[in-house]
This record gives structure tokens, C-alpha cells and sequence, in this order.
């Protein structure tokens, strides 16, 4: 069994997998509220890729909303080996350039919780993932256009 987090985004890198699948792939969708929107960060939808410390890649997407004077939305979603995997957004925090996603995910009855922190720069968003007891990796998204 290998502990990985693709996402997430999503994470929930995005998202996180707790095992490996037969069928080679892992997909995650989130949503949760958080803080007011208050910072200039770019709302959106973003595409890219996650990479955990072993080695392993797919690919991630983190959709983000800011309704005028609500809290922040997210929905992280990631591929691995095949598999979707589910995950319930925990929280979603934004502040200036920064951006903490934590969610919980639920692989074949492995359950876990991973946060995801990262910085915008232009069009861009880039950070790390962190499996609760377990390695994280590095995830990098650019925004739709």
C-alpha cells in the first residue's frame, strides 16, 4: 500500500490517496467555505499537476469562487492511476497571496486529512501537500483561459 496525496488539490490535491488502485487513476471532488473574501487573489478555475515524494504525478485542478462579500469556495479534484476518490473540504482560507485547502478523503475504507498550502503569482498557483501522518508533495496550477 503507498500513502499519496496527488491533490488535493484535490489536493481535496487536491485530494489524497491512501493506496494505489488496479485501474491507475484517483479523481476528487471538494466543496467548503471559509473566510470572507477580503484579498485580491484570483478566483477561478485552475489545471495542473501534483507530484508526491515518491515520485508519482497526475493531474489536478483547483476551482475556485469569491461571491462579492462571502466566504471563499473551493473543489479540488486530482487523478491517480484511475481512481476517483471522493473528499469532503474541511476548510478554505485565503489571505493576499496565500491559499490553505485542508479536506478529509476516504480511499477503500483508509481515511486521511491533507492540507495544501500555496502562493499565487500571476496566473499561477504553486505549493505543497501534507497527508496527515504520511508524505506530501509539491502541486503547481495555472488558471483556465
Amino acid at each position: 500500500m503507498k500513502l499519496l496525496l496527488p491533490l488535493a488539490l484535490s489536493i481535496s490535491l487536491l485530494a489524497g490517496c491512501a493506496m494505489k488502485s488496479a485501474n491507475g487513476s484517483c479523481s476528487a471532488t471538494a466543496a467548503a467555505t471559509s473566510q470572507k473574501h477580503t484579498s485580491a487573489f484570483a478566483a477561478g478555475n485552475y489545471s495542473g499537476q501534483w507530484t508526491g515524494a515518491d515520485g508519482a504525478t497526475g493531474k489536478l485542478k483547483v476551482d475556485l469562487k469569491s461571491p462579492a462579500g462571502a466566504r471563499w469556495e473551493a473543489k479540488v479534484s486530482f487523478t491517480f492511476e484511475g481512481e476517483e476518490v471522493p473528499t469532503t473540504m474541511k476548510s478554505v482560507e485565503v489571505s493576499g497571496d496565500r491559499l490553505r485547502l485542508t479536506y478529509g478523503y476516504d480511499v477503500r475504507g483508509n481515511s486521511g486529512v491533507v492540507t495544501m498550502t500555496g502562493n499565487q503569482s500571476g496566473s499561477s498557483l504553486e505549493g505543497t501537500y501534507q497527508i496527515e501522518g504520511a508524505k506530501g508533495g509539491t502541486w503547481k496550477a495555472s488558471l483556465a483561459q
